[in-house]
């Protein structure tokens, strides 16, 4: 009964997978977790995680907002039938740079450490968690803990910790792909305020003018 029933959730959820899907553009990466049922068959379900809006860019004033919320979706990796209810915390971890990352030993060892968020869910996106946040250039990482109700009723523990690409090597064991770290969006700049280079062109104009002169 209860596989014939997921079977129906899962034709009565298309149109919101297919709206999960357009999300799943942005890069992010995935946690699974495998559980036994009662009755002996055996389940994955996802946590997929990454950042708003992607590419992430540092608040600035003027130029950016920086509001890229912690983004977290849970679903049947099978059916990728959305999973509401879950109950879970985060707690944050950042590092200005890579050089902070290669001399630490753990996340808890970043420059700043917030515990205890509660992660909310988003209404009327079924599977579909948050935190909000603002964010400064840097390498974000977030611990996830809490549990997730299965559609058998059954709520199962989840425990991991996930980093943007630059803190991967604090990424818990099971956690695939990845998402980007923050960028500062003056580097996007041209021209940079102040700075002046010279290109082969540059070179180049500067011989036809002095022909010219001559």
């Amino acid at each position: 009964m209860r596989n014939v029933t997921l079977v129906l959730s899962v034709i009565a959820a298309v149109a919101v997978i297919s709206t999960m899907s357009v999300h799943d553009a942005f890069a992010h990466g995935t946690y699974d977790k495998t559980i036994t049922l009662s009755n002996g068959e055996s389940r994955t379900f996802q946590l997929v995680v990454g950042h708003t809006s992607e590419p992430t860019f540092g608040n600035e004033s003027g130029t950016h907002d920086g509001k890229h919320d912690v983004d977290i979706r849970i679903r049947d990796k099978d059916t990728k039938l959305p999973i509401s209810g879950a109950q879970l915390t985060l707690d944050r971890y950042y590092f200005e740079d890579v050089k902070q990352v290669d001399k630490a030993d753990s996340a808890i060892d970043a420059k700043y450490v917030e515990t205890n968020i509660p992660v909310s869910g988003i209404f009327g996106s079924p599977g579909s968690y948050t935190v909000r946040q603002l964010v400064e250039p840097g390498i974000y990482g977030y611990h996830i803990y809490g549990n997730v109700k299965y559609f058998d009723g059954v709520s199962y523990p989840v425990d991991f910790t996930t980093f943007c690409n630059d803190g991967a090597k604090f990424n818990s064991a099971g956690f695939a792909g990845s998402y980007g770290c923050v960028e500062d969006i003056n580097d996007l700049r041209f021209p940079m305020k102040g700075h002046h280079s010279s290109s082969f062109n540059d070179k180049d104009n500067k011989q036809d003018k002095d022909k010219k002169d001559n």
